[in-house]
């Protein structure tokens, strides 16, 4: 898998001064900008929320479980384009080999239908195992079953609003302003 790339942009440092253009840069260097331009917005494509950066999301990491490799992209690149760090499972099974080789993942994101032996549930019951405040939400077609969702989840519904699912995460994840 090469580098994770940021979704084509318009790039608004100040209220005074907009950069357009697609741009597709690595995500390190999409953290630099991040950094550099605190307030800036970030709109992509027209398909975006332009929501406004936040250089506290590229401190924390989220792993997204998704077996539909154009849901599964799309996630990751709005994902990204918010400031998160993301990681990508096309599956349960490598969802929790990821789990279990990289500590630092702060939250989740996943189907619960996931192909093969584990399944989203399962990911999640793992990660809350080894991450017990960690952040769950779940995104599925499938029926929400409150009694096995991991305490302090949150069930979305396919087709996911992005702006929904990106207020979620800042809820969840990020410290109360």
């Amino acid at each position: 898998m090469g580098p994770p790339f940021a979704p084509d942009c318009i790039l608004t440092p100040t209220p005074n001064r907009t950069v357009h253009g697609n741009f597709r840069f690595p995500s390190l260097l999409q953290v630099f900008c991040q950094e550099q331009f605190a307030n800036a917005k970030v709109t992509t494509g027209g398909k975006g929320p332009g929501l406004p950066m936040n250089t506290l999301r590229a401190k924390f990491t989220v792993l997204v479980a998704e077996d539909e490799w154009l849901l599964r992209m799309e996630l990751a690149d709005e994902l990204q384009a918010a400031g998160w760090q993301v990681l990508e499972a096309s599956g349960g099974e490598e969802a929790l080999a990821l789990l279990a080789q990289q500590s630092g993942v702060d939250f989740l994101i996943t189907d619960i239908r996931l192909g093969g032996a584990s399944d989203g549930w399962d990911v999640a019951d793992a990660f809350r195992e080894s991450r017990p405040d960690g952040a769950v939400i779940y995104v599925s077609a499938n029926p929400d079953l409150a009694s096995r969702r991991v305490p302090g989840s949150v069930f979305l519904g396919k087709p996911v609003e992005m702006r929904a699912l990106l207020a979620t995460c800042d809820a969840l994840v990020l410290p109360p302003a």
